[in-house]
């Protein structure tokens, strides 16, 4: 029962601040977003194990991680981010949220209430499988990197089980060497939760008590992208 609660003040938590998330200042929407976030993973009861360098993390660059499921963005969110530093985006299926318009079939509602929820949480929609979404995707991080953001990126481009990396997607790495960008990987390694693949229904209750290490690896450095690629394949799986 105190988990449903959990989830329950959680959730309106999230819920309430995308809500008003469009309508904040630049500045206010930064410092409640990395409360609302933290506030998740306290009530999620995460417990996070930091290894590295913590000055890796400050600068506005591109941060990459293996991907077990959703808790993966508010175990990293909070450690890369403060109340006042600069935005950081990150890249999420666009249907997240389901692709059915379940409030009586009103299309117009279902699709308002999607638009507020990728803005309101500074996510950059992506249809898998979608040449012209990658395009654009593509073309957003051009946009939010050049504004000195940050990113944070999966590269994966879905979960899976234990967090295991089969293939890095060369988008982002296109990016980062189109902005002259350094990536900082980074490797998650639960300890209680093995997450989930690709087309696997999420349990949010899976991710309350867990506990997770937090490998922060050095920087790759700006480089023709396909050796990028590699060395940040390298250094997140050294640890998986």
């Amino acid at each position: 029962m105190f988990k449903e609660f959990r989830m329950f003040l959680g959730g309106t938590a999230l819920f309430s601040y995308i809500m008003v998330a469009p309508l904040l200042p630049k500045g206010v929407k930064q410092y409640v977003q990395y409360y609302v976030v933290s506030y998740v993973r306290f009530l999620c009861n995460v417990k996070v194990i930091v290894y590295g360098n913590k000055q890796l993390l400050e600068g506005n660059d591109i941060y990459m991680a293996n991907h077990y499921e959703g808790i993966d963005y508010p175990v990293i969110y909070p450690l890369i981010t403060s109340p006042y530093s600069n935005r950081c985006y990150s890249v999420a299926k666009d249907d997240m949220l389901g692709k059915q318009y379940p409030v009586f079939n009103i299309k117009n509602v279902f699709e308002y209430f999607v638009k507020i929820f990728y803005e309101g949480g500074d996510l950059i929609p992506y249809a898998r499988g979608d040449k012209n979404s990658g395009l654009r995707v593509r073309n957003r991080a051009v946009e939010v990197l050049n504004d000195n953001n940050k990113l944070l990126i999966f590269p994966e481009g879905c979960s899976r089980r234990n967090g295991r990396c089969v293939e890095f997607k060369p988008g982002m790495f296109q990016v980062a060497e189109q902005c002259n960008k350094s990536i900082v990987p980074m490797t998650l390694k639960y300890r209680n939760f093995e997450g989930k693949n690709k087309g696997e229904s999420c349990v949010i209750q899976d991710w309350m008590d867990i506990e997770v290490d937090v490998f922060i690896h050095d920087k790759v450095s700006p480089k023709n992208y396909e050796k990028m690629l590699e060395e940040t394949f390298e250094k997140i799986t050294s640890k998986n």
